[in-house]
């Protein structure tokens, strides 16, 4: 058994699983959210954001221990610890209270990670999108070597920094330079992706195996976006207690996939909830 850890823009996620043969089985999924992006000022993690997110690391290490581990065999950290000028006072904080190393992805490198874990059910071609909280990665294989383009758009900021449809199009379109031949599948993960997912198949709670594979047409997340447009928090929640971490910025996630939907002239995309924390679990596994 290893534990992977993912110190993300919008959530801190820990996967515990034992790999074999390159499939992952007894997962155990934590996550806590104290969105670090939105503690982001003038480019600095704020002392509060960076408190509560250890507060959040704490926990999840109490989740480790009772899985007989010492450790995680990675810690990885992406948008809002990357893209922050005091990112070293983050990790040190981290290796000090914790003893745990932080490694700080590269947007590319996120990507790498996450297009190896979907690789790993569906063969290529093959076009991943990771809709993150402070980031939005497309992934894919060129000659044998995977190409990954990063932009710093992602639900969390959309949320805070509004863009009209035109603006946001403009801001994601640097992910589809040089991109591969069309008949590729699109795949999509991260939260926006899977939630939209459980919603469509109908889950009071997260079913994993029924968001994996599930196909989401642009028509549907479409018609479901005009249908929270007007809907309280209060309301989201009532109708889908599964997105209780996510009701505030689910409409800017999705406002992000439908435009990538749009610019790719795509009616729809697959789900998959192998992403980010699958990969570093595998790669954990090789070492």
């Amino acid at each position: 058994m290893q534990a992977v850890i993912d110190i993300g823009s919008n959530t801190i996620r820990l996967l515990i699983g034992r790999v074999e043969n390159g499939k992952i089985f007894d997962r155990q999924h934590f996550s806590t959210m104290p969105r670090l992006v939105a503690g982001a000022a003038g480019g600095l993690l704020t002392l509060e954001a960076i408190d509560a997110a250890l507060v959040a690391l704490h926990k999840l290490a109490a989740h480790i221990e009772a899985a007989g581990l010492e450790k995680p065999s990675r810690v990885t950290a992406t948008s809002a610890v990357r893209e922050a000028a005091n990112k070293d006072v983050f990790c040190r904080r981290v290796a000090d209270e914790l003893g745990w190393h932080v490694q700080v992805l590269t947007g590319e490198e996120e990507a790498a990670i996450s297009f190896a874990a979907a690789s790993a059910f569906w063969p290529d071609p093959l076009w991943v999108l990771d809709i993150g909280g402070g980031s939005t990665e497309m992934i894919w294989r060129a000659e044998g070597k995977v190409v990954a383009r990063s932009v710093p758009v992602g639900a969390v900021r959309l949320f805070d920094a509004p863009m009209d449809f035109f603006d946001l199009r403009a801001a994601l379109l640097p992910l589809f330079e040089d991109r591969p031949p069309l008949e590729a599948l699109l795949v999509g993960v991260g939260g926006t992706v899977t939630k939209a997912a459980a919603i469509a198949a109908g889950c009071i709670e997260y079913d994993r195996d029924a968001v994996q594979g599930r196909i989401l047409t642009k028509e549907w997340l479409y018609y479901w976006r005009k249908e929270i447009e007007n809907m309280s928090l209060e309301e989201r929640l009532a109708k889908w207690p599964l997105l209780k971490k996510r009701v505030d910025i689910i409409e800017f996630g999705l406002d992000i996939l439908l435009a990538v939907l749009t610019i790719l002239d795509r009616k729809e995309i697959m789900a998959s909830d192998a992403g980010l924390l699958d990969g570093l679990l595998l790669l954990s596994a090789k070492e």
